[in-house]
């Protein structure tokens, strides 16, 4: 916690003359701009950035940050696959191959690399009716990227994500999106009474109760902790403290993205 004299580090609440409040807002930077602004960049890697842009995904729109972080994500050979895919309607890896003119061969071992070692697209079901999708950036394609590496063990590749990431992020556009839904499901009911809010936190005791329902654990860094600490503003807080329970563990722990823990040393 910030007593309002720091500079270093991000903090989300602050004191000031003994009163806790919110930091100030980050300002709102995003600057949408068009394809045509950007006669240099390769037709695929815009052509992929429009795709990623889909308001679909919550994602960002084209803006000079998201080109940067896309030309970084994906090789123009990648690019020219991605820039097919839907958030949600899905392509087969054949489809994929026809579109590019290339063999379904070549076309799946690309997406295998994306969906496994870059993690940017996601598939569903086997055989000829796999289909592959575009993930979101934030809540998938940073955090996947990230997961089942320490800081140490992040390549060059990886740290320059990092940086395009924070940039990317600290334009401010979901706010566009926190607006839009505020708008639309929040509203104003006159009561003329007073309503008591029931807010607590809930004791460390009720954790334990919660996990007694789960079996197996896994736990993987905080990608934002350790992309905060890469960058040379971290909290200081344990970086290993990402809990995943149930039978996602198998698949988590199979993936590389977690390490599987006791029940003890999850609590821990």
């Amino acid at each position: 916690m910030s007593t309002g004299n720091e500079s270093k580090g991000k903090r989300f609440v602050v004191i000031e003359d003994g009163i806790i409040r919110p930091t100030d807002p980050k300002p709102y930077k995003v600057k949408p701009k068009l394809p045509g602004d950007y006669p240099q960049v390769p037709k695929v890697y815009l052509d992929a950035a429009m795709a990623l842009s889909s308001p679909l995904l919550s994602n960002p729109p084209l803006c000079d940050e998201l080109v940067a972080f896309v030309q970084h994500l994906w090789t123009e050979e990648e690019a020219s696959l991605v820039r097919h895919l839907h958030p949600f309607k899905g392509m087969k890896s054949a489809e994929l191959a026809k579109a590019e003119g290339r063999t379904a061969e070549e076309v799946e071992a690309i997406l295998h690399h994306l969906e496994t070692e870059r993690r940017s697209v996601k598939s569903s079901g086997r055989g000829e009716k796999k289909r592959y999708r575009l993930r979101r950036i934030l809540g998938e394609i940073f955090e996947e990227t990230l997961m089942g590496y320490g800081p140490d063990e992040l390549s060059d590749w990886h740290l320059r994500f990092i940086e395009l990431w924070e940039e990317l992020f600290m334009t401010g556009w979901m706010l566009d999106y926190q607006r839009a839904y505020k708008t639309e499901s929040t509203r104003v009911v006159p009561l003329g009474e007073t309503i008591k809010a029931n807010q607590s936190a809930l004791p460390f005791e009720k954790l334990e109760m919660i996990m007694e329902r789960f079996d197996r654990f896994g736990v993987t860094n905080c990608q934002c902790r350790m992309s905060a600490q890469v960058l040379g503003h971290g909290c200081g807080k344990p970086l290993l403290n990402c809990l995943l329970m149930g039978e996602w563990v198998e698949k988590g722990v199979s993936d590389g993205r977690y390490r599987e823990v006791s029940r003890r040393d999850a609590l821990e």
